[in-house]
């Protein structure tokens, strides 16, 4: 490593305190300085570029974290800063083909070996304490997957949050495209190396255009036109239909599944596009035994990555210093940490998810009821029933018959 060590920038330590504040962060511990782009190689002779941030003082830890969107000071201070300003060495690597690394970028397509290069490279590093751990959220939890399909035996734990571990299933979700969504994603990926300026405005002047190109045929032809001919893995999404094509075999990572054996918490968000997905990994670890956490908010995948921030980012902090630290101090009442919708209701620890239901049979009466009896003998207990969504309490209703202790829908 021939590049040297440096102290933040006014800008870095400004960002890393603008984060804390809003991210409700524990006070730092630390500073830290930074070493810009030192050269990790990859197998076929690419080389990724990384920052790595150390404490001046001993490291709890290392931290990994791969992501496709760069390190400018803000993204620094979310996705690294944080920790680093809080005892841990954190090495913040810029995917294949963005921002200065090697190689074409192919989103989800290359970060399997890409993840085990890195690995081996922390390996021969003097700083190497022979652990690490893993943490992101969206394409930064993917590529946590992508490290999961062989785990290295110096893994300690991950968090993973708002991210899928089969990419196709995402794209083509209930069978269908997700037309504006891959599209608007494509489009600002173009131009995300921009300075921050000119991309804002190349985005919101686009607006137009973009909703012009989503009605236009040929879609991938608009799409092209659009994007200048820089989004060529678009054609390949919207083309490739059939998830059974060997293409989508790179982007699904749902053997990890079987594979990890180290703690992991799942962070996600009832109205994320993940929902299904994050859901799904944390039953199929929990049924193995698996050391899994979750936790599921109130909010979209933008939210989570902003006022969820509030939330997932320090218990991330606490996970990471009972896993990897040693504190052995365990800060989560419950493997599960749920938000409940609803009057009067918040965030309810379980013991796992779905927590436990009670059959009940309901029988349906004239003037829209449902009952819970056949009003043959006795008394019923009825259940005031309207078809449709209109009635916001009906939901909640149906709902308290099937979870007990529960006063709300918890995907409302």
């Amino acid at each position: 490593m021939n590049q040297r060590a440096k102290d933040r920038t006014l800008g870095e330590r400004l960002a890393d305190l603008l984060w804390t504040k809003y991210a409700r962060l524990p006070a730092s511990t630390s500073d830290y300085s930074v070493t810009r782009d030192v050269r990790i190689p990859m197998r076929d002779g690419v080389e990724l570029l990384a920052n790595l941030l150390e404490p001046k003082g001993p490291a709890s830890g290392t931290l990994l974290v791969s992501s496709p969107y760069g390190t400018n000071a803000m993204g620094s201070a979310m996705t690294g800063g944080m920790f680093a300003g809080r005892g841990y060495r954190v090495v913040l690597v810029r995917c294949r083909g963005t921002f200065g690394s090697g190689g074409a970028f192919e989103p989800f397509m290359r970060e399997v070996e890409d993840a085990a290069d890195i690995v081996a490279w922390m390996r021969e590093q003097p700083w190497f304490d022979g652990r690490f751990a893993t943490h992101g959220y969206s394409y930064l939890g993917f590529t946590q997957w992508a490290l999961l399909m062989d785990p290295p035996p110096e893994l300690a734990t991950a968090v993973i949050a708002c991210a899928p571990h089969n990419f196709g299933a995402f794209v083509y979700t209930g069978g269908a495209f997700l037309l504006s969504t891959m599209f608007e994603w494509s489009f600002v990926a173009t131009r995300q190396e921009k300075p921050i300026l000119p991309r804002i405005f190349a985005v919101l002047s686009a607006r137009g255009r973009i909703k012009k190109a989503l009605t236009a045929l040929p879609l991938a032809d608009a799409a092209e036109e659009l994007m200048g001919g820089k989004a060529p893995w678009y054609r390949e999404w919207i083309g490739r239909r059939d998830l059974g094509d060997p293409w989508w075999k790179s982007a699904n990572l749902t053997e990890a599944l079987d594979r990890v054996r180290v703690p992991v918490l799942l962070q996600g968000g009832w109205q994320d596009g993940f929902l299904r997905q994050t859901l799904a990994g944390y039953a199929r670890l929990a049924d193995r035994g698996v050391d899994v956490g979750l936790t599921m908010g109130p909010w979209t995948h933008a939210q989570g990555g902003a006022e969820g921030a509030r939330v997932l980012l320090p218990e991330a902090l606490a996970w990471f210093d009972e896993q990897l630290a040693g504190s052995g101090v365990r800060r989560r009442a419950m493997p599960v940490k749920v938000f409940v919708s609803g009057r009067n209701e918040g965030w309810r620890d379980l013991p796992a998810w779905p927590p436990a239901t009670v059959e009940q049979i309901l029988y349906p009466r004239s003037g829209e009821l449902l009952a819970r009896s056949t009003g043959r003998r006795g008394r019923s207990e009825r259940i005031h029933l309207r078809p449709g969504p209109a009635d916001p309490h009906l939901r909640r209703r149906v709902r308290h018959a099937s979870l007990p202790g529960s006063d709300g829908g918890l995907h409302g």
